[in-house]
């Protein structure tokens, strides 16, 4: 346990050595957060329930490969931590 505990910890300090500098990261940030920022402006509230509406049409595989692009720009250990793991 302590050698995957060493691998983890180099893993993570080679991924956040190499993701300085890139957007991504604050990109998906944005785009997360634009809703939250929009239903709190009078009339834009049904414009985010229609789009959420229309995004729940789009095929699974497409809804799956948001959930992992997402994943991927926030961190593994970050969705752990959203679905409640430690």
């Amino acid at each position: 346990m302590k050698t995957a505990a060493t691998h983890d910890s180099k893993w993570e300090l080679i991924m956040a050595e190499s993701t300085k500098g890139s957007w991504k990261d604050e990109l998906v940030t944005i785009v997360v957060l634009i809703p939250v920022i929009l239903v709190f402006i009078p009339g834009m509230e049904k414009v985010v329930e229609n789009g959420f509406n229309r995004l729940s049409e789009l095929p699974d595989w497409y809804q799956y490969l948001v959930f992992l692009v997402c994943s991927a720009a926030l961190g593994i250990k970050g969705m752990d931590k959203f679905k409640g793991k430690k």
